[in-house]
């Protein structure tokens, strides 16, 4: 699996923040930060996503990443 970067909402070709990283996984997301930044969401109906879902799901539905085959 490859982790699509989708950390903005800009629509530029070539954004470093859209590529896809080779030879990365779900072994590489940092639990911390994930962690946190759900720690500091005022939305309860996310937080409670987050305890039904993966993290990789997760982060496809804050659109900070998806996962490709």
């Amino acid at each position: 699996m490859k982790i699509f970067l989708l950390l903005d909402n800009h629509q530029v070709e070539n954004d470093f923040d859209k590529r896809i990283i080779d030879y990365s996984s779900s072994k590489d997301i940092d639990m911390d930060s994930y962690n946190l930044f759900f720690k500091s969401v005022n939305n309860n109906s996310l937080k409670q996503l987050k305890e039904e879902k993966t993290p990789e799901e997760m982060l496809t539905i804050i659109n900070a990443g998806s996962m490709k085959k």
